[in-house]
């Protein structure tokens, strides 16, 4: 099963309002053998991040190809220091496994900028 880009991107311009969904079922129907759930425990960095055409982009992106680690049941995602960026946590069997950070890297030209993952 392949996570519906569009879809995806329709629910998260909608959770951008303040009154916008704030949980979307359609992550829960992917297959645990392909993506873990993701769960974002930031709302204001979440929310800054939907709000900029760009980094909404390249963050939806960046989830959709590189969050595909089978044998995890989840990824938490908190505030990092870095602006538009994430600290996780990933959980398999119910505990807490690899950690580290989703990056947006080269801020100063958004046009050019990139997440990557730091463990």
């Amino acid at each position: 099963m392949v996570l519906d880009y569009e879809k995806l991107m329709a629910f998260v311009r909608a959770s951008a309002a303040p009154d916008g969904p704030k949980e979307w079922r359609g992550l829960s129907a992917v297959p645990r053998t392909v993506r873990p759930r993701m769960i974002f425990r930031c709302n204001d960095r979440l929310r800054a991040c939907l709000n900029n055409k760009l980094v909404r982009h390249k963050l939806v992106k960046f989830l959709r190809d590189n969050f595909r680690w089978p044998r995890s049941e989840r990824v938490e995602f908190y505030t990092d220091f870095e602006p538009y960026s994430f600290f996780f946590q990933e959980y398999c069997d119910g505990k807490p496994a690899m950690c580290g950070g989703l990056i947006l890297h080269g801020q100063e030209n958004m046009e050019k900028a990139y997440y990557s993952i730091h463990t």
